[in-house]
């Protein structure tokens, strides 16, 4: 997704600046959605410059990423309907792959927020994680291969299996993340192994998508996850 060009830059300045509607929304009403995760610290502030740093670290993406996709759109087929559908299948994997370790192990009542502070803190999260765990260190990361290569060897389109490999410390670092949380001491080990698989699964997907169709594509598959996930289910709960 060439973000240097205004029509395909304004969706991702649309997805980047939503969360700051929904921060306000929550600001009006005061309802401290995001008090788990910060505390004390206000919102705002803290996303703003999330927002800034991952529209810089996209700027600097671009250029790496955007030949490879230009060489894919030459050589891919005519987008189908059914591609929608494939989509959806894969994050209904994820959702029913939670539920059923829900079911098995009976994770902790509270381990997603209820509503209506879900509908304000999911959508704003999502798009923070992204932004965290995969734009910011993938845009890191391949700054490093920027200063390392030589400028013949770096101009050259960036296949998959070479971002992967450039890209694998931000693929893992939100299993660590998930694998380290405080409820997980409390069950047995397999479900740190099946979270570990799930999460190191998933953050592949979400690269994949980065690579092969831009950030918004990937912050839309973590949106609708989280919403099938983190606030459907959680009223079914």
């Amino acid at each position: 997704m060439n973000i240097k060009t205004q029509k395909t830059r304004l969706p991702v300045i649309i997805v980047l600046g939503s969360p700051f509607l929904l921060i306000l929304i929550d600001l009006w009403f005061d309802r401290g959605s995001f008090t788990g995760y910060l505390g004390n610290i206000p919102a705002l502030p803290v996303y703003a410059a999330l927002a800034l740093v991952a529209y810089l670290s996209l700027l600097f993406l671009n250029p790496v990423l955007e030949p490879q996709k230009e060489e894919q759109v030459k050589q891919s087929r005519p987008f189908r309907f059914n591609d929608i559908f494939s989509v959806f299948w894969v994050i209904t994997f994820f959702i029913l792959y939670c539920i059923v370790l829900d079911l098995l192990y009976k994770l902790p009542s509270n381990l997603n927020t209820a509503m209506p502070e879900a509908l304000i803190l999911y959508p704003v999260l999502a798009i923070a994680v992204e932004i965290i765990f995969h734009i910011i260190p993938v845009a890191l990361l391949l700054f490093i291969r920027k200063l390392i290569l030589s400028p013949n060897r770096e101009k050259k389109p960036l296949s998959w299996i070479s971002f992967f490999l450039w890209a694998l410390p931000a693929l893992i670092i939100e299993p660590l993340y998930q694998i380290n949380l405080p409820f997980q001491n409390n069950y047995h080990w397999t479900l740190t192994a099946f979270t570990l698989f799930f999460s190191f699964l998933f953050n592949l997907t979400g690269l994949r998508l980065l690579y092969t169709k831009g950030p918004v594509p990937m912050i839309l598959f973590r949106l609708f996850y989280y919403i099938g996930w983190h606030m459907l289910w959680n009223l079914l709960r």
